[in-house]
Order: structure tokens, then sequence, then C-alpha cells
């Protein structure tokens, strides 16, 4: 008998990995080493604004959970081995705030039942705003004044004006990944035919 996954439209393992493969590759040509559009954020230039997420939140709109986090965790080790940036975990701190907005998503769409897509849609975004920028300062909270390399060695005294405007980023960073990614979504489900999964 066909085993049928709880969270996802796709029922054969090989496909999960295969489908989750491809949007993990995805999100790291979109990531800065290779695709151009990558924009420092005007008040903190280390911050980086860019769309390596998106892929990695429509693979979790369009084939559920699963596909969703095995993408982004399989990007974060990528990004680990190849491109850890300044601080060797980040990717990891990275995989946090995509989670976040994962489960942001997925919080809206227990509650938004018989709801419509543009009210699903809102609520996904607000959510995501709110689990990511709030998990992300509890993370950078703990982590900033940790030594290298968990984290930078910030004074106690800066770690306020960080968070700040880390959080800002955050916010800002969601505002713009989630509706694209809904946007991006539509567009994958009707070409291929498929029910996006809620």
């Amino acid at each position: 008998m066909e085993k049928t996954f709880k969270y996802t439209n796709i029922r054969s393992k090989t496909r999960i990995i295969s489908t989750s493969v491809i949007f993990s590759a995805l999100a790291i040509v979109l990531h800065p080493p290779f695709f151009p559009l990558a924009i420092p954020a005007p008040y903190a230039p280390f911050l980086i604004y860019s769309l390596w997420e998106i892929p990695l939140i429509i693979a979790f709109i369009v084939f559920g959970p699963l596909i969703g986090i095995i993408s982004a965790f399989m990007n974060s080790i990528i990004l680990y081995v190849f491109f850890p940036g300044s601080l060797p975990v980040g990717p990891f701190y990275n995989l946090i705030a995509i989670y976040g907005m994962m489960i942001g998503i997925l919080i809206s769409y227990r509650i938004s039942q018989n709801n419509s897509i543009f009210s699903l849609e809102l609520k996904a975004l607000l959510a995501a705003v709110v689990t990511r920028t709030a998990i992300m300062y509890f993370v950078n909270y703990v982590v900033l004044p940790m030594d290298f390399p968990l984290g930078f060695s910030v004074p106690s005294e800066e770690v306020s004006r960080l968070l700040y405007l880390i959080s800002i980023f955050n916010i800002t960073t969601t505002l713009y990944t989630i509706p694209i990614a809904f946007m991006v979504s539509k567009a994958v489900s009707d070409r291929l035919n498929i029910k996006i999964w809620n």
C-alpha cells in the first residue's frame, strides 16, 4: 500500500528528496556569491537584503512543511560548508530565521480555515513577521555577546541597539519574502497543475 505523507502532496521519498534538492539549489543560486542583486541595509550595511530565502518559502507553501524544512536545512548545510560568511555558524542562524517564517505561515493556516486567499496570505504575512522577529530577537540576544565562532563578542551596552536594527531587518525581509513567495507559488501550482499545500 502506498504510504501517504500527512504534510505533503508528494508521496514518494525519492521525489521528496529531489524536490528539496531543487529548491535548495535555487536558493543557493540566488545567494549573493552567485546572484548580484544584494542590497546592504542603509541603516546597517552588515545586513544584506537578498532573494535567496524566497525559494525555500515557496517549497513550504507549495509542497508543505516537510519539503520546506528539508530544503532549508540542505541549504544551510551547503552554506556552512562553502559560504559560511563572517561567522561559521551564521547559516544556522539564518536557518532559524527561515524556520521562524515557516512557523508563522503554519500558524496562519491553522487559524484560517475557510478564509479567503487574501485573508490567508495577510495572516501568513503578519504571523511570519511576528514569529521570525521574536525568535531572532531572542537568538541574537543570546549569541551576540558570545565569543567567536558563536557570536561577535558584542559589548552589553551595544546589544540593545543591534537588536533594534536586526529586528527592523527581519521585519522588512519578511515583508517582501512572504508576498513574493505566495505570488510565485500560485504560478508554480498553476503551471504544474498541483494543489498548494494547506
